[in-house]
């Protein structure tokens, strides 16, 4: 889990966000919802335009400008996010916006600048406070899930003793069309969230889980994991995985590098790409791994270079249609797992369906990364995003002067659209009911909606 800042910020915060991209825009939207005051510095006339929907200060410029971040006002600015589309212009925003003050957060595209997927190492040097690496949080997010029981995509809260499962719910799932209340669920298993079109609820026993929802589960146990998943419509074979000795990469990108780089130590790793040129830079860089040139996609290629039947496939090049179709080709060419890097969030979810075991986006990576260290009040961490910003997990310590210290869940007086969904006590994981108590040097793992977060903030702190 990422290290997170806990500093006394002011509830209300003034953030400059350097590019309207798809990452800017997420994370444009979700501190919105919490309140903050925001600008956006974009050079593009067409992004510029579509986000100037949202409640923000939109300045048409380079935001590497000392004049454009004038103009958004950063003389006033609490934190920086530079998240555009260049390195150079998001650490030079960054150097800039932090002789003003400002804390400082840049995506880093290329790992020569940092070698972590969350890094302060810029920090002396360059006044970049948290640097993040998309392909390198990518990379460890699948070695991970190559690392731990099951092939899901789980994300490991409270150092491990809280995990949570999302899943796109189709009509074969064992869940489709039961009761909450009516599904055998593991002990330490709650069902916090479920994502219904544009709607999100926060369900009792009595909701009904329907095919296509997209479902938030919170395990308390490593073990209730792969139970869960099946429920959720996962295969035996992806939710109690054999271990991998053979792995397939189909792009010499630098996600598909960093990958490699990670396993290459733990088994035996090919590396497959079109192009020489690609091969050539990847065999220069990595150990032990079999660089091919050679099309994912083409069976003779497969058959020929004994790439039929590996333990596990990943598909990482640049395009998503590509890693999509070559995980469907290598499951149907006996690949036991496949995994699909896919730059459309929307996506992830929904794949598993047609035959990719698991996808993983370095969009969402990047994201909770970022607003992991925006946080507005002490005690409070942000520990995962969810459903494109609309939802968060967060984490809140209680102390002796917590509001709710000493009261049940039921009196606590909780908003609406929030859920205390795990207790963390003394290391020991509860999911709790109406009827438990909160006692200070308690960790609530809570689910809520973004624009209800500074409410609950209020009513626990």
């Amino acid at each position: 889990m990422f290290k997170s800042y806990h500093a006394a910020l002011p509830r209300r915060m003034y953030v400059i966000i350097g590019g309207a991209g798809q990452v800017g825009q997420y994370v444009a939207r979700s501190l919105v919802q919490q309140g903050h005051e925001l600008a956006i510095i974009e050079a593009d006339e067409a992004s510029a335009e579509k986000i100037s929907s949202i409640d923000a200060l939109v300045v048409r410029g380079n935001a590497a400008s000392p004049d454009r971040l004038e103009e958004a006002g950063v003389k006033k600015a609490d934190v920086f996010v530079g998240v555009t589309n260049s390195d150079e212009v998001n650490l030079v925003g960054s150097a800039l916006a932090h002789s003003y003050g400002a804390r400082t957060i840049a995506r880093i595209n290329n790992p020569d600048y940092v070698d972590e997927p969350v890094s302060t190492s810029l920090e002396r040097t360059l006044g970049v406070n948290i640097a993040v690496c998309p392909d390198l949080a990518t990379s460890a997010r699948v070695t991970r899930i190559f690392l731990t029981p099951t092939l899901l995509d789980t994300e490991v809260l409270a150092e491990g003793q809280v995990q949570l499962l999302e899943s796109h719910i189709g009509a074969s799932a064992p869940v489709a069309g039961v009761a909450i209340r009516d599904m055998n669920l593991p002990r330490y298993t709650n069902i916090v969230a479920i994502f219904r079109g544009k709607e999100t609820i926060i369900p009792d026993g009595s909701e009904v889980i329907q095919a296509k929802d997209d479902v938030i589960a919170i395990m308390g146990a490593q073990e209730e994991v792969p139970v869960v998943a099946e429920l959720f419509g996962y295969s035996p074979t992806v939710t109690r995985k054999e271990k991998a000795e053979r792995i397939v990469i189909a792009g010499a990108t630098r996600i598909g590098r960093a990958i490699a780089a990670r396993l290459e130590k733990l088994m035996e790793v090919v590396l497959l790409d079109p192009s020489a040129q690609a091969c050539r830079l990847a065999s220069e860089s990595l150990s032990s791994t079999l660089c091919i040139q050679g099309d994912p996609t083409d069976r003779e290629v497969m058959v020929e270079e004994d790439l039929i039947e590996v333990d596990a496939f990943v598909g990482a090049t640049p395009r998503e249609d590509l890693n999509t179709l070559s995980c469907v080709m290598a499951k149907q060419n006996g690949a036991r797992m496949t995994i699909a890097v896919v730059y459309q969030p929307e996506l992830r979810l929904t794949l598993h369906e047609v035959g990719v075991d698991v996808a993983v986006s370095p969009t969402i990576a990047t994201m909770n990364a970022i607003l992991q260290h925006v946080h507005f009040k002490k005690g409070l961490a942000s520990l995962y995003v969810l459903h494109h910003g609309n939802a968060r997990v967060v984490e809140f310590a209680v102390t002796e002067r917590s509001r709710i210290a000493g009261l049940t869940i039921g009196k606590a007086g909780l908003p609406r659209n929030s859920l205390v969904a795990a207790i963390v006590r003394n290391h020991h994981t509860i999911i709790p009911r109406g009827d438990d108590a909160i006692y200070p040097g308690d960790r609530l793992i809570m689910f809520a909606r973004t624009n209800v977060i500074p409410r609950l903030a209020e009513a626990i702190l």
